[in-house]
């Protein structure tokens, strides 16, 4: 056991090494130190080598952009948390041009060698990974990949030589910001990146992706002190300085399945934190779709919600709890495929009246909510989130040329107080649009979040009838 900076190194913890994140490949750096950094750093790995050639140019550049993205990568997971893991592959065929998402420079190899260097170095430590052959899983085997941790003098390191800070952090242009995923191979499992062939449409969604994210790094997006407090481990790098790179991720093989704009760390803030972000020092406000998906359940099967009409509203129950109970109840019937049965939620059997179970709820659910029945366990849960990706869309590209900033949180949106009233009226109006495309009008949706009754009622009167 070794004891480092307060920081002790013993026998790794199996539920941390369990839950490790994928190694990110896609960091950069703006320090002004950190290309020489890098420089020393792969001259040191190649030396180490004993070759009596020296690479060729392209080996090297190989070399050099892995061990890069390998320390940045790293360094991002550490300052995030100390004792995160991250995963990489050592196979080859996790790499090269049919890889989609992966580094066009890295290698098995190059990821071999520069791995095994960092833990020789003290730099990092690494527990290997298994291929179990006889256990099958969908007809390969099972395994786990190695698992990879940055040490503190990898940290002292960058920040030493490189000059490296989570401020000055950023993603390379390579990465993808259009990525579609393949079905689960198991329930709950991962979802597979599938590569695919470049289309118009996916290029201008990556164009529109990038120029968004360019426009929102423009602003400075922080949490006000009062948010910081008991904030605890978020898996954001930082809750100030880590760079807008937004992502829109399409689900089961299929450009209209989902959609939805990820990779906000202030999405992975609880809402009540989200209320103490500062935008260009400006508070902010957040509205929301209240009880988005049954209301596009029922209008999209012809039979539109009234403005006062809350479907997670239910006899006998009462209070936050038990709504909120009502919600994930109707939102997983609308999730789950056929035959799929559900488990009782955590916290379900304290917020259910006496007598009464989660399956008899359910059951109610579904005889009080017939009129949207063909929607209940159909796995459609995926085209209402491409619908609601599709009005978000349509907002940010409004609030990108209107010159103000928007931050998505999929169904809901977050904007200076000065812009609530915008952000309103473009909720409500591109909703309205995108229903009529749709073939299905109706009535305005119903917001959530306005700063008073007041505002509201403003935003209503200058609507045109819907």
């Amino acid at each position: 056991m070794s004891e480092e900076e307060g920081e002790v190194t013993s026998t790794p913890d199996r539920s941390l090494i369990e839950n490790a994140f994928p190694l990110p490949w896609d960091r950069a750096s703006k320090a002004a130190g950190w290309p020489a950094a890098l420089d020393e750093l792969t001259g040191q790995i190649e030396a180490s080598q004993g070759r009596q050639r020296a690479l060729r140019s392209a080996d090297r550049e190989r070399l050099r952009e892995t061990l890069g993205s390998m320390l940045l990568g790293l360094y991002a997971l550490r300052r995030a948390d100390k004792g995160r893991w991250g995963y990489y592959s050592r196979d080859n065929n996790s790499y090269g041009p049919s890889e989609a998402y992966a580094h066009a420079l890295v290698t098995a190899h190059t990821a071999r060698t520069v791995a095994d260097w960092l833990v020789a170095q003290g730099l990092a430590e690494q527990v290997d990974g298994f291929l179990d052959r006889r256990v099958k899983t969908f007809g390969k085997g099972r395994g786990k990949q190695p698992r990879i941790k940055a040490t503190a003098a990898l940290q002292r390191l960058l920040e030493g030589r490189g000059g490296v800070r989570p401020e000055n952090l950023g993603h390379a242009d390579w990465t993808p910001l259009i990525r579609l995923k393949g079905p689960a191979e198991s329930r709950g499992g991962s979802k597979p990146l599938l590569d695919y062939p470049p289309t118009d449409a996916t290029r201008r969604m990556e164009r529109e992706v990038r120029e968004l994210n360019t426009f929102l790094n423009s602003f400075r997006v922080e949490l006000a002190p009062a948010g910081r407090k008991g904030l605890g481990k978020s898996k954001g790098l930082s809750a100030v300085a880590d760079p807008v790179r937004l992502y829109r991720v399409f689900n089961n093989a299929c450009w209209t399945h989902v959609g939805r704009f990820y990779g906000g760390w202030w999405q992975e803030l609880p809402k009540a934190k989200r209320r103490h972000l500062l935008i260009d020092g400006e508070a902010v406000i957040e509205l929301d779709f209240r009880a988005l998906h049954p209301r596009l359940c029922y209008q999209m099967s012809g039979q539109p919600l009234g403005p006062m009409d809350d479907p997670y509203a239910f006899p006998g129950m009462k209070g936050v709890a038990q709504r909120n109970l009502v919600k994930t109840a109707l939102n997983q019937l609308i999730n789950i495929t056929p035959g799929m049965h559900l488990k009782t939620p955590a916290g379900a059997a304290k917020a259910l009246p006496q007598g009464l179970s989660f399956k008899e709820l359910l059951a109610q659910i579904e005889l009080a909510h017939a009129p949207i029945g063909n929607w209940f366990r159909s796995a459609r849960e995926v085209e209402l989130q491409h619908i609601d990706s599709v009005i978000a869309e349509t907002i940010l590209r409004h609030f990108r040329k209107a010159g103000i900033c928007c931050l998505p949180v999929h169904d809901s949106f977050i904007v200076p107080r000065s812009a609530e009233r915008l952000l309103g009226w473009a909720m409500l109006l591109t909703y309205s649009v995108a229903l009529e495309r749709l073939g299905r009008p109706g009535p305005y949706p119903v917001l959530a979040g306005w700063s008073s009754p007041k505002v509201e009622a403003e935003v209503m009167d200058g609507l045109p009838p819907p």
